[in-house]
C-alpha cells in the first residue's frame, strides 16, 4: 500500500541510516466463524450454490469477487473526525463507492471489487490523504490520521452558499444546535447562559423574566430532559431560575430537540437538551469572568506522553471551573445580603490507544436564601431555604468490529431542597431525590445504507419529601423505584432521497406499591429530501414515558422544587406526539423551516391545595392535557449580520379535578395551562460594529399568559370571649372566592435587550468587556396581580418583571 498526505497508526519500521522511521500500513484481515443452526445450514447451502455457479469467473480473474474495507479517521491529538468524505476509486479514476465517517470517525464500505483500489480521505480544513489497497487484501481496516491544512494565500473574500448537511436538513425547527459563540453573543442579565439561549428557539415558551424554566410544545417544565454530558440534572437553576447552573466557559455546544427524538433517549416526555462540556485545547489555559451577580474562574490543561513513553492513555484534557456570587461578601460590613450561591464543574477526557476514550464529568452547586438575620420589623417573613445539585458520571466510547462503535456509562445525580420559617421552629418543607443511571449501547452498519443501534439502561430512583407545620405532617412520602429500558434504533436510506429512522423503546417500571410494568414506546421518523439544494420534509411520531414529577408551584417563581416518582396514587406520564416539518435553504446563507405539532398527555399531576392530611395520596390531583400548534424559524448564517426569527403559535390545555373543592368527588375542569402563551415571537440579531466591536439584540414579544382572578372577598369571623362569660364574633381575616381557573390573561409581553462586546488580544491572553442593557425601553411587564379586599373598595395591584437594567461584565483568558 502507498500513503500520501497523512499517516496511519501502525507498527514502526526499522530506522534507516538517517534515523527516521517510515509508517507501515496495517491492513488486518478479519476472519469470522459464525455458528448457527437451521438458518446457518440454509445460508451455507445457498452460498455453496452461488459459489458453484461462478467458478469460471473467480479462476479467470484470480481475485476475490467482493470485499469490505472499514476504518477510522482521527486528528493528530486522537480526536475522532466526523464528516470525512471517503472515496474509493479503481484504476483510471473510476469512482466505486463514497461514504462519510460517523460521529466516532468510523466508516465502512461493503461489496467492493477485488481489484486494486485507492481510497481518498477529504474534509474542509484538513490535508487530504490517500491509501492504496491491493488486490490480495480480502478485508482491510485502516486507521488514518489527518492533519490541519495550513496554507499561505493572498488576502481574498470568499462567499459560499452551503445548504445544511443532510442530518440537519430533515430536522428543521425541531432540532437545533447552539454553539458557544452564539450563546455568548446573546444579551443576558449576568453572563452567557445556555439555558436562556434555548428560550430563543421556536416552540420554547418562557413564561416570565425571573425564571429560566421553559415549556416546550405544550409540555410541563419538568418534562424537559437537561443532560450534561449524557447525565441528567433535575433543577439546573440558581436563584429561582434567573441563572442556570452551567458555566459558559465549559460549554462547547448545546443540542436541542423539541420533539421526535429517537428511541435511545427516555425519561422525559417533552424535549431533550444535551449540553456537551468543553475540555479545552489540552494546554494550560485560564478563563475568568465577572458579572453583576457572580465571578467565575476556569482552569484547564492536559497531558501527552513523550515519544516512546508507555502509558495507559495517549492524551488527557481537563478543565475545572468555580463560580460564586459576591454581593453578600461585599455588603457584609454595612448590611446583610440574604442570598449567595456557588458551584463547581469539571470535565476530563482521556484518549486511549486504538481510539477509545473516557469522559468523566462532575458538578456540584449550592444556593442559600437566609433571611434569619434580617430584623423582624424590616421583613416580617423570615425564612431559610437551601437547594443543592450534584452529579458525577463517566462514559467510555470506542470502536467495535468493522465500522461499529459502542459506549457504556454510569453515574449519580442528586437534588435536594428545604424551606424553614425561622419564627416557627416546627415548620419544614423539603425533599430529595437520587437517580443512579447505568447503561450502554452499540452501533453497527449492517449494509451501506442501514445502521442499527441497540442498547440497555437502568435508572434507579430514591426519593422522599414532607411538609410539616405545628407538629402535623401535612403531606409526605418516599420510596424507591427502578426503570429498566431496552431500545433498538435503525437509520437508513431507501431509494432516492428517502431516509427512515424507526425505533422501539421498552420502558419498564417497578416502584413503590406497584408490581413490574412494561410499556412499549414506538417511534418513527421519515425524511424526504427534495432535490439537491437541501430542501426537505420530515414526519415523526411516537410515544414518550416519564416516571418522575416535580411538585413545584408553577405560579411561584421562588418556590422549592419537590420531586417524586411513580407509585401508589402517582401515575406515569404518557405522551403521544406527532410533528410534520419542512425546511428550505435559499439566498446567501438563509434557511426557512416550519413545523406542525400535536401532543396528548396522560398522567399529569397537580398539587392539591385542599388536601386531606389523613389521606396519604390526597395531596395530588391526576389529570390529562394536550397541546398543538405551529413553529416557524427564519435564520441567516454567514458573514455580516446573522440572526433568527422564531415564531410559535400554540394552544395548551389541561383537565384536572376541581382543586377548590373538598372530598373525593370533584368535577373535572378544562382550562388553559398556566404557561399557555398563544403567540410568541423571538428575534435575535448578531452584527459586527465599527472598531472591532460585536453587537447583539433580542426582541421578545408574546401574548399574555392566563391567571385566575377572584370573583370577590368576604370576612372570616372567629368567636372571642367577652365580659359576662359571653362570646362575640369579630373579623379576623379576609378570604376570597376564586373565579374560573385561568379565565383571565395578563397583558401582552414585550422586551428589547441590547449588548456590545469586544475582544482585545494582548500578549498574555485576551480581555473581553461587555455591556448588556435589558428592557431598553423599560416596558412594565406584569409578573402577577393580587387583589386587596380589606378596604371598602377592592384594589388590584401587581408586581412587574425586570425594569430597564444596564449591566457590565468582563471575560479574561490567560494563555
Amino acid at each position: 500500500m502507498a500513503a500520501t498526505g497523512g499517516f496511519i497508526n501502525a507498527s514502526p519500521a526499522e530506522p534507516d541510516a538517517a534515523g527516521s522511521r517510515d509508517p507501515v500500513v496495517r491492513a488486518s484481515p478479519h476472519r469470522r466463524l459464525r455458528q448457527r443452526t437451521g438458518w446457518g445450514l440454509l445460508l451455507c447451502s445457498l452460498a455453496g450454490f452461488f459459489a458453484a455457479s461462478l467458478p469460471a469467473q473467480v479462476v479467470a480473474t484470480g481475485l476475490p469477487p467482493s470485499r469490505d474495507i472499514s476504518g477510522r479517521t482521527m486528528a493528530a491529538d486522537g480526536r475522532p473526525l466526523t464528516g470525512v468524505a471517503v472515496t474509493a476509486r479503481a484504476e483510471g479514476g473510476r469512482v466505486i463507492q463514497s461514504v462519510d465517517t460517523d460521529g466516532n470517525g468510523s466508516f465502512r464500505m461493503r461489496d467492493l471489487p477485488g481489484e486494486p483500489l485507492t481510497l481518498r480521505f477529504e474534509r474542509l480544513g484538513l490535508l487530504p490523504a490517500e491509501r492504496s489497497v491491493g488486490a490480495g487484501d480480502t478485508s482491510a481496516f485502516l486507521e488514518v490520521v489527518l492533519t490541519d491544512a495550513v496554507l499561505a494565500i493572498r488576502p481574498l473574500f470568499v462567499g459560499v452558499r452551503r445548504p445544511p448537511p443532510v442530518d440537519q436538513t430533515g430536522r428543521g425547527a425541531t432540532a437545533r444546535e447552539l454553539t458557544q459563540v452564539q450563546i455568548r453573543r446573546l444579551p443576558g442579565l449576568a453572563e452567557a447562559d445556555p439555558i436562556r439561549a434555548v428560550g430563543t428557539l421556536p416552540g420554547v415558551i418562557s413564561s416570565n423574566d425571573v425564571s429560566a424554566g421553559f415549556n416546550v410544545r405544550g409540555g410541563e417544565s419538568d418534562q424537559n430532559a437537561i443532560l450534561l454530558d449524557g447525565f441528567p440534572l433535575f433543577s439546573p437553576f440558581h436563584l429561582g431560575g434567573i441563572l442556570s447552573v452551567f458555566n459558559p466557559d465549559l460549554v462547547e455546544r448545546v443540542e436541542v430537540s423539541t420533539g421526535g427524538f429517537p428511541a435511545e433517549f427516555g425519561g422525559r416526555a417533552s424535549s431533550l437538551v444535551r449540553i456537551q462540556s468543553d475540555p479545552g485545547p489540552g494546554s494550560f489555559q485560564v478563563d475568568g469572568g465577572i458579572s453583576v451577580l457572580a465571578a467565575r474562574l476556569a482552569v484547564g490543561g492536559g497531558w501527552n506522553p513523550g515519544e516512546g513513553e508507555p502509558g495507559i492513555f495517549e492524551s488527557m484534557k481537563w478543565r475545572v471551573s468555580a463560580r460564586r456570587s459576591y454581593a453578600d461578601q461585599i455588603l457584609r460590613p454595612v448590611a446583610e445580603f440574604p442570598y449567595h450561591m456557588g458551584d463547581l464543574q469539571a470535565v476530563l477526557v482521556a484518549q486511549r490507544p486504538g481510539g477509545s476514550r473516557w469522559t468523566t464529568s462532575a458538578y456540584m452547586g449550592r444556593d442559600v436564601l437566609d433571611m434569619a438575620g434580617i430584623r423582624l420589623e424590616d421583613f416580617p417573613l423570615r425564612l431559610h431555604s437551601e437547594w443543592r445539585n450534584q452529579m458525577v458520571g463517566t462514559r467510555w466510547e470506542g470502536r467495535i468490529g468493522d465500522g461499529g462503535s459502542a459506549q457504556v456509562h454510569g453515574g449519580l445525580t442528586r437534588f435536594s431542597s428545604s424551606l424553614r420559617f425561622v419564627d416557627f421552629d416546627d415548620s419544614y418543607s423539603g425533599g430529595s431525590i437520587d437517580q443512579w443511571r447505568f447503561g450502554g449501547s452499540a452501533t453497527h452498519p449492517v449494509t451501506p445504507e442501514w445502521t442499527l443501534k441497540a442498547g440497555v439502561s437502568v435508572d434507579h430512583y430514591r426519593w422522599d419529601h414532607r411538609s410539616e407545620m405545628g407538629g402535623t405532617r401535612l403531606e409526605g412520602g418516599g420510596g424507591t423505584g427502578s426503570a429498566p429500558a431496552l431500545f433498538l434504533q435503525a437509520d437508513g436510506r431507501v431509494g432516492n432521497g428517502w431516509r427512515l429512522e424507526p425505533g422501539l423503546r421498552l420502558e419498564g417500571w417497578s416502584g413503590r406499591g406497584e408490581g413490574f410494568e412494561l410499556l412499549p414506546a414506538p417511534r418513527l421518523t421519515i425524511h424526504r429530501l427534495l432535490g439537491d439544494g437541501g430542501e426537505a420534509i420530515r414526519v415523526s411520531g411516537g410515544r414518550y414515558v416519564q416516571v418522575i414529577h416535580s411538585l413545584r408551584h408553577a405560579d411561584l417563581p421562588l418556590a422549592v422544587d419537590l420531586w417524586i416518582a411513580s407509585g401508589e396514587g402517582v401515575p406515569r406520564t404518557v405522551s403521544d406526539q406527532i410533528q410534520l416539518g419542512y425546511i428550505r435553504p435559499f439566498g446567501e446563507g438563509w434557511t426557512a423551516s416550519g413545523d406542525l405539532f400535536g401532543r396528548t398527555f396522560e398522567g399529569l399531576v397537580l398539587r392539591n391545595r385542599n388536601a386531606d392530611p389523613n389521606q396519604g395520596t390526597d395531596f395530588l390531583l391526576v389529570g390529562s392535557g394536550h397541546g398543538y400548534g405551529a413553529d416557524f424559524l427564519l435564520e441567516r448564517q454567514g458573514p455580516g449580520v446573522q440572526g433568527s426569527l422564531a415564531l410559535t403559535w400554540q394552544k395548551a390545555e389541561r383537565s384536572f379535578p376541581d382543586d377548590g373543592a373538598f372530598g373525593s368527588t370533584r368535577t373535572l375542569i378544562d382550562r388553559p395551562a398556566d404557561f399557555d402563551r398563544r403567540l410568541d415571537a423571538d428575534m435575535v440579531l448578531r452584527l459586527p460594529l465599527p472598531w472591532g466591536w460585536e453587537g447583539g439584540a433580542r426582541w421578545h414579544v408574546g401574548s399574555g399568559t392566563p391567571y385566575t382572578l377572584p370573583d370577590g372577598g368576604y370576612g372570616l369571623f372567629a368567636p372571642r370571649q367577652a365580659d359576662g362569660a359571653t362570646f362575640r364574633w369579630q373579623p379576623t381575616e379576609t378570604a376570597v372566592i376564586l373565579g374560573p381557573r385561568n379565565r383571565e390573561r395578563y397583558p401582552w409581553y414585550h422586551r428589547l435587550d441590547l449588548s456590545v462586546r469586544r475582544t482585545f488580544s494582548l500578549t498574555w491572553g485576551e480581555f473581553t468587556p461587555h455591556l448588556d442593557v435589558l428592557n431598553v425601553y423599560n416596558q412594565r411587564n406584569v409578573l402577577f396581580y393580587y387583589v386587596d379586599y380589606s378596604g371598602a373598595v377592592p384594589t388590584r395591584s401587581g408586581f412587574t418583571m425586570l425594569p430597564i437594567l444596564p449591566t457590565i461584565g468582563a471575560e479574561i483568558r490567560f494563555r
